[in-house]
């Protein structure tokens, strides 16, 4: 019977060994192929292990009897070998220091490398150098087989670095215990766990002073508020900057600037530094700033109102910088002179010099010149200036600009030519003079005298220079010559007399006039006489008051004659009225008497002022001629007031009479006069001396001072101006009529001083 697939039972027999012997070859072939596989993991995993080994970051040894082993390359490098045949027959305490061995040997029994041992040793290279390294061995077990594992780490680096470590822990500590500067650490709560000895000499304390404070604690108030207000910027910054004044135990404080810096570990250093002298320093520097601020607002007032023109050029002479002086001693416009060079305003004959100079100056022969130059005017004209130019450097020390001081000496020069003039003609006056002109210096010793003056003494100019004046003043009148001297250093003198010794010995009288010479300061250089010989003048005074004294002589005789044949006259006159009885015969009779009596007043008033002019005028006390005309009049209940300064005045001996005639025409003409006043006044350089009343005042001011007006005489005011007239002294009635008088008296300066 067929099987329904169509195979006989046969076949299905021969399948079903042939599948049977398919699947057996088939497991074959998969064990086979599991082998395969196992071997290539096997082989990889050998490669990934030698790998490893070879490449491991560390030395690696394994051994089984301490002896024979298998090492990496980083073993073989480690101890200082070539390959790994060198080490596979040397025992591992051939590997180990000689100075270790006996300390490693028993780590290498049996019972030791049964647990895992770390050790730290010196290791033994090849060249016999030692080297510090750390060995991790353990007990393993290799295919069944009992080994032993080592890691060998060489601690070089880290020995080093511990060496290294060390080593700047020390230089740590010896810059914090030497720093200049004051070091405070604190902890993570903000107190001080460390300090150096600067910080404690610093605050003047101890470290155990400070210790456990807050470096907030040694602050002035104010300070740690802002202190404590920049903590949370230096946390989030980690490092930060303040100033603040620290406070001692005894009062004082410092001033310092605080660098903090922040610690992962939440504390923080602190470097502090005394800044005192940073303080005072700025403080100087602040008062030097202000100096210059100063100082350049100085310049540029100096600059901008100086009375020199000042300009700065280039290297060419090209303006850069001027005054306005410049522009009016140039006469150029700013813009004018911005557009041209300082030698097209230089006069031709004075270029070539100047350029020569400026040529010496950029070379540095010079650092600076001055020189007299001529400036042509923009309107054509000259101006004479001094020049002093100079170089400005730059900060490297190179020519930069040129300044140029300009003084307008052109009026100067004029004035010099007019001196040398005036010196001229004062030399020929001096000579020329027939008086007698002496100079001398502040001791008095002579420095010029004229000719006429060796002619009169006799002597040689040799003779005379460089001697004292006063060793040729008489004896009798050199002490007070010597005080005179002295004396016109504060005021004028006037005219003085002193007998001069000539050579021959004679004494002649002089009379001298001095003076002070001073400096445009008004500092005392020397004094200047110029002394007139009295000699012929005495002569022809002694013959005036001989032929005075003869007219006197004479004037009274005549006087006293006239007076006497008045009185005759006068008899005759009432001889002829008695028993009269014609009316008209009688009024000649009356005239008659009126001109006797007019004749007599005459003859009075010559006697009265006959001395006028006849003697010198002399210097008088207004004080003391005011008190004289007082007393010598007959005022009743009149009140008289007086303001006068004490002042001399230079007036003919007879002025008193002056204001006594004044007091009489009050009490005579005035009415109602019951007050007198006198007072002094300054009128510009004058002095004027008022006097009033309180009187009817008066009408006719016309005819006031002239010969014969009023009702006596009428030689009162008349004389009075003519008194006053000899020394130059003014006199005016400016009273208001019906309102009383007043007459003014000017006296010139130099006619009064001071008493």
């Amino acid at each position: 019977m067929e099987d329904p697939e169509g195979f006989t039972p046969e076949e299905v027999e021969l399948l079903e060994e042939m599948t049977a012997d398919l699947a057996f070859g088939i497991l074959g072939l998969r064990a086979k192929e599991r082998q395969l596989r196992a071997e290539v993991a096997l082989r990889k995993s050998e490669e990934r292990f030698r790998t490893l080994f070879e490449e491991a970051p560390i030395a690696i040894s394994i051994t089984s009897d301490l002896v024979r082993r298998e090492c990496n390359r980083r073993f073989v490098r480690l101890f200082g070998y070539d390959d790994c045949e060198e080490l596979r027959e040397r025992n591992m305490l051939d590997l180990i220091s000689p100075r270790e061995r006996t300390r490693i040997k028993p780590v290498l029994d049996d019972g030791h490398l049964r647990r895992l041992e770390e050790v730290t040793t010196f290791g033994l290279r090849r060249d016999g150098s030692e080297f510090p390294m750390h060995v991790l061995m353990t007990e393993v077990e290799i295919s069944s087989r009992k080994a032993f594992l080592a890691f060998f780490t060489d601690m070089s680096d880290r020995f080093a670095m511990g060496s290294m470590l060390k080593e700047s822990e020390e230089k740590y500590r010896t810059i914090i215990e030497h720093s200049p500067l004051a070091f405070a650490l604190t902890d993570p709560s903000g107190k001080i766990v460390e300090a150096n000895p600067r910080f404690c000499i610093l605050m003047q304390c101890s470290l155990e002073e400070v210790i456990g404070r807050r470096p907030q604690d040694l602050m002035q108030p104010d300070d740690q508020h802002r202190v404590d207000d920049n903590l949370p910027v230096l946390h989030e910054r980690g490092t930060g900057s303040v100033q603040a004044r620290l406070f001692r135990d005894d009062g004082t404080f410092v001033p310092v600037s605080v660098f903090a810096v922040d610690l992962p570990n939440g504390s923080t250093m602190a470097f502090i530094e005394d800044i005192t002298e940073r303080k005072d320093w700025e403080r100087r520097l602040r008062e030097r700033e202000e100096e210059l601020r100063k100082s350049m607002q100085k310049f540029q007032a100096i600059f901008d109102g100086a009375t020199v023109g000042i300009v700065t050029t280039d290297l060419d002479g090209r303006p850069i910088d001027f005054n306005d002086r410049f522009v009016q001693i140039t006469g150029y416009s700013p813009q004018e002179l911005m557009a041209m060079r300082l030698a097209y305003c230089t006069h031709p004959d004075d270029t070539t010099g100047t350029r020569e100079l400026y040529a010496t100056l950029m070379a540095g022969a010079i650092d600076h010149f001055v020189k007299e130059n001529r400036y042509v005017r923009k309107d054509g004209t000259l101006a004479w200036a001094r020049l002093f130019s100079s170089i400005l450097v730059d900060s490297q020390g190179r020519p930069e600009k040129v300044l140029i001081i300009v003084d307008d000496i052109t009026e100067r020069r004029r004035m010099n030519d007019a001196l040398r003039e005036s010196e001229e003609m004062h030399a020929k006056l001096v000579s020329a003079i027939p008086d007698i002109v002496i100079r001398t210096d502040m001791d008095g010793t002579i420095v010029l005298v004229n000719e006429p003056a060796l002619e009169l003494g006799g002597y040689s100019r040799d003779e005379v220079i460089g001697h004292s004046l006063f060793s040729f003043i008489s004896e009798e009148d050199r002490e007070r010559c010597l005080n005179n001297a002295v004396r016109m250093l504060d005021r004028a003198l006037g005219p003085k007399e002193y007998h001069l010794i000539m050579r021959n010995g004679e004494r002649l009288l002089f009379e001298a006039n001095g003076d002070v010479l001073r400096d445009s300061d008004g500092k005392p250089t020397g004094l200047v006489f110029v002394c007139r010989d009295l000699t012929e003048r005495r002569q022809m005074e002694r013959r005036l008051k001989e032929a005075d004294r003869r007219l006197r002589i004479l004037d009274g005789i005549t006087r006293h004659d006239t007076l006497n044949k008045l009185v005759a006259l006068q008899g005759y006159i009432d001889l002829e009225r008695m028993g009269n009885r014609d009316a008209k015969r009688a009024e000649r009779l009356d005239n008659m008497e009126r001109n006797v009596r007019f004749l007599r007043e005459q003859a009075d008033a010559t006697r009265e002022y006959q001395g006028i002019g006849v003697g010198r005028p002399e210097w008088q006390s207004l004080r003391e001629i005011w008190s004289r005309a007082v007393r010598n009049a007959d005022l009743d209940k009149v009140a008289v007031e007086a303001d006068l300064e004490d002042v001399e005045v230079l007036a003919d001996p007879l002025v008193y009479k002056v204001f006594h005639n004044l007091i009489d025409n009050s009490l005579k003409h005035g009415e109602k006069v019951d007050r007198i006043e006198m007072r002094t006044e300054r009128s510009g350089g004058d002095l004027m001396v008022v006097y009033t009343d309180n009187g009817n005042g008066i009408a006719d001011k016309e005819n006031l001072f002239k010969r014969g007006h009023g009702t006596d005489h009428g030689l009162g005011l008349f004389l009075s101006r003519e008194i006053m007239d000899i020394t130059g002294i003014t006199m005016m009635e400016n009273g208001e009529h019906g309102r009383g008088v007043r007459f003014e008296i000017i006296v010139p300066a130099g006619s009064f001083r001071t008493a």
